[in-house]
């Protein structure tokens, strides 16, 4: 996760307000203020964002009803220059990609991935990293914003399979605010948005391959800024990122912290984040700078990011970017 804007507390503090609690109770432990939430310009760790939840959720205790009612206040309007770019994209295989590298300018906590299966493509909403305590609020939340703005994006897309981590029973009447799907499947191990593979060749209705590219570049240059924390994860990234070409384990960055390995995964899990999850952040972001603007070829680029084989690479590169390296060059 990286830093984000203050808009997915501000919805957080208008939900907690219906159920009764004041702004003080939902800012509880973060030092955000009122003023805070008022300033466009604020950007918090995404850790506050999830502190702030953990408020409301020690008062409601309903995760997916917090969840789906934030989600809902999600709007493309709020996604900046990464809402014009999934508007001007190409084809919905383009937008989707886009979303799957940019989707924490969303406001987005899941880790999305694009998997291919025979003749099917599945989005899947990847929330492992984030602490149990939150998880299901978050999935909540990323999959109810999804329902609110894939219609406004991309109009009828056709049939989709939904696949949901929770119990029907539990769910009941919640699964409405999920159902722009077609068909869903309750207690999967997954959570993911399944729909035909050759869908994602569909022209989109707003296409505009020049201001798509343009609009890519400004949300890979926002990206680049915000990935600049607060807490001991700037200080692992840091650590990963100052020798090019090598990186060390997670026992060798708590010794240069003065941590042992327990302790330095206990305050990555407090801030919302973990050693792998950072880790892979770096190595996605690097690998993307290093074929496409420094040209390298995918030998030289997984021999750059520690890999000893090209294979494990790619299969990594496809993991965070949806796509294997050879095709992310040609698109």
């Amino acid at each position: 996760m990286i830093d984000r804007t203050v808009s997915g507390v501000r919805a957080l503090v208008q939900v907690g307000s219906e159920f009764g609690l004041s702004v003080s109770d939902c800012l509880r432990a973060t030092r955000l203020t009122s003023d805070d939430l008022a300033d466009a310009g604020t950007v918090i760790d995404a850790s506050v964002e999830l502190e702030v939840a953990r408020n409301i959720l020690s008062r409601v205790n309903d995760p997916l009803q917090l969840g789906i009612r934030v989600g809902s206040l999600v709007t493309l309007g709020q996604f900046g220059i990464f809402g014009f770019a999934l508007l001007a994209s190409p084809t919905l295989g383009e937008a989707v990609t886009l979303a799957v590298d940019y989707a924490h300018l969303s406001g987005c906590f899941s880790r999305l991935r694009l998997v291919y299966e025979k003749h099917l493509a599945a989005l899947v909403f990847d929330a492992s990293e984030i602490p149990s305590e939150v998880r299901e609020f978050v999935l909540a939340r990323d999959l109810r914003a999804c329902a609110v703005v894939l219609p406004t994006a991309f109009g009828a897309i056709g049939e989709l399979h939904l696949e949901l981590p929770f119990n029907r029973e539990s769910i009941g009447a919640a699964a409405r605010a999920f159902a722009f799907s077609t068909a869903t499947t309750f207690d999967s191990q997954r959570c993911a948005v399944v729909f035909p593979r050759e869908r994602l060749s569909m022209a989109l209705p707003q296409a505009d391959a020049h201001t798509a590219r343009i609009c890519a570049e400004q949300c890979q240059e926002l990206l680049a800024r915000r990935r600049t924390r607060v807490g001991v994860s700037s200080e692992v990234r840091y650590l990963l990122t100052k020798d090019p070409g090598y990186f060390p384990a997670m026992s060798e960055v708590a010794k240069e912290l003065s941590l042992d390995s327990r302790t330095l995964r206990r305050r990555l899990t407090a801030e919302g984040t973990s050693f792998t999850a950072i880790r892979d952040e770096v190595r996605s972001s690097l690998a993307a700078e290093l074929l496409t603007r420094y040209r390298l070829n995918v030998n030289q680029t997984a021999r750059r990011l520690g890999y000893t084989e090209s294979a494990s690479f790619s299969r990594a590169f496809t993991k965070w970017h949806g796509t294997p390296p050879s095709q992310y060059l040609a698109r």
